[in-house]
């Protein structure tokens, strides 16, 4: 079984409101976005697309690890 983690900017939905929308177009999102999960596991779009937020996560993801051999927690393999 595979995760895929999408991470978008703002997204223009319903949620913001109909006299206010703002963000990318969903269809835009979609049609960027789905494609790539059969390939990739962290999907970025626009402003979360680019290799300098990328680089910020994999910066965020090595301290966590880091740290978190701190607080061993139990893990389950299916």
């Amino acid at each position: 079984m595979r995760t895929a983690e999408l991470i978008p900017p703002a997204v223009a939905t319903a949620l913001s409101g109909l006299d206010d929308p703002h963000g990318a177009s969903v269809d835009d999102f979609a049609d960027a976005v789905f494609p790539k999960l059969a390939t990739d596991l962290e999907i970025g779009y626009g402003p979360t697309g680019t290799e300098e937020f990328r680089a910020a996560r994999r910066q965020e993801r090595a301290t966590f690890a880091e740290f978190a051999v701190r607080f061993p927690t139990a893990t389950y393999v299916s």
